[in-house]
């Protein structure tokens, strides 16, 4: 069994989640927390700290990389970006400053962790079982439905090809996308990883003291959509990913539309696409 920092291990327990989750699934947590009606102010921002202590990981190590490394890691980074050697270098100033609070989460952290674990063991497992049920309570429900049903093997090669329009009803394949459109240099920045081929428009906003922008209207299936939005508006601490295009600002779409694709379309991304493509027209968004 691989053995974890106790700040992962700490991270993942308090979001209710299992050991080795992946960030699709931490921001899937955050995302069902602020979409929950009961949701607390108090709980959505402790979820946001966790979500964003994963990204911090992500940008000086991994999840599987020891405290001690990160910190090394931490160092070296700044060592390198430190003023003395950047004069008068302006990214250089916002990498130190994005690594700097990314260590300074990861270590308090860090510190919240070894406090935790000199807990009683049945303290610490009431802490746990809460944060899986409230977790549990904020899920939707088709997700709810598709963990309750057990997924039945079946050797009949007619049914198996029948599976997948049967189990999209039930929410097995949810064929649900989403789009929005995002400022064209906020995209190439903080969306650097999405393929260009989910841009499937743009237009053009003209202001009268002359700063303008164009749009890009992006499509990407529920899951990879959620997990964009979270990269464009991470507010402090950025991924690998975020880096490549340097410093953007955050950013939250205003304008998010979503489509079910029906269950025997047989081309649901050109459906989903067509779709969007008359809905921004009909705004005057698009082309």
């Amino acid at each position: 069994m691989q053995d974890y920092s106790i700040d992962v291990v700490y991270a993942w327990a308090q979001l209710g989640v299992d050991t080795g989750a992946q960030l699709p699934e931490i921001a899937d947590t955050l995302e069902h927390a602020r979409a929950y009606k009961y949701s607390t102010r108090q709980r959505i921002q402790e979820v946001e700290r966790f979500v964003e202590f994963f990204t911090a990981r992500d940008q000086l190590g991994d999840t599987e990389t020891s405290f001690v490394f990160i910190r090394r890691a931490y160092h070296k980074k700044a060592m390198m970006l430190h003023p003395d050697r950047n004069l008068n270098n302006k990214a250089a100033e916002e990498q130190l400053k994005l690594i700097n609070n990314a260590f300074a989460l990861i270590d308090a952290i860090h510190r919240e962790a070894r406090d935790y674990y000199r807990q009683s063991e049945e303290a610490r497992r009431a802490i746990e079982k809460e944060a899986r049920e409230t977790r549990e309570r904020e899920m939707p429900p088709s997700l709810k439905e598709a963990k309750k049903k057990p997924h039945k093997e079946t050797h009949d090669t007619e049914n198996r090809e029948e599976k997948p329009h049967a189990h999209a009803a039930h929410g097995f394949h949810v064929r649900k996308y989403v789009a929005a459109s995002v400022p064209r240099f906020i995209r190439t920045a903080r969306l650097s990883h999405v393929p260009v081929s989910c841009v499937i428009g743009s237009w053009h906003v003209m202001q009268e003291n002359d700063v303008n922008y164009i749009y890009d209207i992006i499509m990407l299936p529920e899951r990879e959509f959620l997990r964009a939005r979270m990269h464009l508006s991470t507010p402090t601490v950025a991924s690998p990913a975020l880096q490549r295009g340097g410093f953007s600002p955050s950013y939250i779409p205003k304008d998010m539309k979503s489509v079910v694709v029906p269950s025997d379309e047989p081309h649901p991304e050109r459906y989903a696409k067509e779709h969007f493509l008359r809905e921004f027209g009909a705004e005057g968004k698009g082309n």
